[in-house]
Order: structure tokens, then sequence, then C-alpha cells
């Protein structure tokens, strides 16, 4: 129990930490702190999700991996924006519905065909979604 009260608070005050400073470094370069939390931010939080996805595939418990991050973004999107609208209703700006929003269907609606192939993400396909990302980073930046 004392472990989980210690890692409760670590996750406080490491988010708390990332947050303020990912503000202060936007702040410092004139970047807007929709492209950091698009970017660094959506990174560092990804990392645990990513990590754990890649020791599932290369363990071959492909389920696992898959769950992994279908369970983290619908977590993301409906429990954590729902909890945090609650607290304090969120401004969505005009740049995510028109730039960000557009990207996140467009790429969902890749995921169709890519995964209809024979039921798995070949690296190939895979490439294809690391390729978009760095395009999605491109035109953003």
């Amino acid at each position: 129990m004392g472990l989980f009260l210690l890692g409760v608070l670590g996750l406080y005050f490491g988010s708390d930490l990332l947050v303020e400073n990912a503000v202060l470094i936007s702040r410092e370069f004139g970047v807007s702190e929709r492209v950091i939390g698009v970017t660094i931010i959506a990174i560092g939080t990804s990392l645990p999700e990513l990590s754990t996805s890649i020791i599932a595939a290369y363990s071959k418990r492909t389920d696992l991996a898959l769950g992994n991050i279908l369970g983290s973004n619908i977590i993301n999107i409906l429990s954590i924006i729902g909890l945090t609208a609650m607290i304090n209703p969120i401004m969505v700006s005009d740049a995510f519905i028109t730039f960000d929003f557009l990207w996140m269907i467009g790429i969902s609606l890749l995921l169709f065909p890519l995964m209809r192939t024979k039921m798995r993400i070949t690296k190939v396909e895979g490439s294809i979604l690391l390729l978009s990302y760095f395009a999605y980073l491109y035109f953003l930046l």
C-alpha cells in the first residue's frame, strides 16, 4: 500500500513538473502550447504504452499489445477528458477541430484496410503508420 501511495504521489508531482516545464519551454522558444501538447507531452505520456506494446508484440502476445493501445486511447478520450471537463470545462480551439481532429479521423480510417489484410499489421503497414505520424508532425510544424 505504501508503494502504491508513493507511486500516486510521484505520478502527480511528475506530471505537474512535465506540464509546467513544457509550458515554460514552449513560451521560451515561441512554440504554441498546442504543438508542445501534441508532440512532447503526447510522446512522453505514451512511452509506457509503447514499451508495454513492444514487449507484448515481441512475446507474440499481440492481443495484449492491441488491447493496451486501444484501452489507453479509450480511457484517455472518454474518462480522462470527461473527468477533467467535469472539474473545469475544456475549451477546444479551432486548430484542433480543423487540423488535429481531421488527422485523427483519417489515421483511424487508415487502420481499417490495414487490419483487414489477413488480420495483421505487417512491418510495411507499421511503417506506413509511422510515416503518417511523421507527415502529421511535418504539417503541424
